[in-house]
């Protein structure tokens, strides 16, 4: 998912031709916003959220960039957000003892991502229960996360609680 921000004039039809090199380089637009009570010299910020669906992503947003700079159209940012889920999971047994950073680097070759973790203990050298959130990337299945947090427990002696995956 693309975040494009930009200021467009305030008239007629200015919105429409932001939005057709998007279109034409196939990008599938999700959502706009831009409010007329942020007017600033005639410009009204404005964000759009697209994907690209083309092999060549980075080519297709390169000519939606040229072809806005040919229109004078000021582009303020441009955020690439990865679309993910969470998925929830424990990790048991001397947690910390383990070197919890390598545990996070090592789960995070799967392209997934540690986005909280939460644990209450009394010692560091005694058994923990730690909670993961992990964000997985839309495309990747739940089933590779479960695998590779599977060879770590292994690897480093602890135990895995998860969600059902079916």
């Amino acid at each position: 998912m693309i975040e494009l921000e930009a200021k467009l004039p305030d008239s007629p039809g200015a919105l429409l031709k932001f939005l057709k090199p998007i279109s034409e380089n196939a990008g599938n637009i999700h959502g706009i916003f831009h409010t007329h009570k942020d007017k600033i010299g005639g410009m009204i910020p404005v964000l759009v959220q697209f994907e690209i669906i083309a092999k060549d992503k980075v080519k297709n947003l390169e000519n939606i960039k040229k072809i806005l700079q040919d229109m004078n159209i000021p582009i303020l940012k441009i955020t690439d957000i990865q679309a993910v889920h969470q998925m929830t999971v424990i990790l048991s047994g001397h947690v910390f003892r383990s070197n919890v950073e390598e545990i996070i680097k090592e789960l995070g070759t799967t392209g997934a991502k540690v986005h909280d973790l939460e644990a209450k203990f009394t010692n560091p050298e005694d058994i923990s229960n730690v909670k993961f959130i992990v964000d997985i990337p839309d495309e990747m299945e739940d089933r590779v996360v479960v695998q590779k947090l599977e060879e770590i427990c292994d690897w480093k002696d602890l135990f895995l609680l998860t969600e059902e995956i079916l």
